[in-house]
């Protein structure tokens, strides 16, 4: 949605995806609201998460501006942009790893226990249960 009016601008080199003049201000944003929080935490997990966040924004920004460069000047087709391409996937992964594994550790060391419950509610497991309870002699 950002694109839409972000393309009208017309940009090119880093900016020819012009989604991440948006994007960079989001960032921004978040950082500056977030950071208190970031720092209140232990060092360890601080530093992990900055990292995550530092691996990530460089493969989603970073990596996008100098692939809308070598856009502009090379074309899609070369083998350039395909590295270029590899390389911020690469980032992207490698941050939200980091992220995911400094969460499990934390959750690890700070917590007693951690459990999730999935009820899928469907139209059929309310209907046997409506059923159930209709057929259960009352006392």
């Amino acid at each position: 949605m950002l694109s839409i009016p972000l393309n009208t601008l017309k940009l090119t080199g880093i900016f020819l995806f012009s989604w991440v003049l948006g994007a960079g201000v989001l960032v921004a944003i978040f950082s500056i609201a977030y950071i208190k929080f970031l720092l209140s935490l232990p060092l360890k997990y601080s530093r992990n998460f900055f990292l995550a966040g530092l691996i990530f924004i460089s493969g989603t920004l970073g990596m996008e501006m100098l692939g809308g460069w070598i856009v502009e000047n090379y074309g899609r087709e070369g083998i350039t942009y395909s590295i270029v391409f590899t390389i911020e996937e690469t980032l992207e992964i490698t941050g939200i790893i980091l992220l995911i594994n400094t969460l499990l550790q934390y959750t690890q060391e700070h917590l007693q226990s951690l459990s999730f419950t999935f009820d899928k509610k469907t139209p059929e497991t309310e209907r046997a249960k409506t059923e159930t309870a209709v057929l259960e002699p009352a006392l």
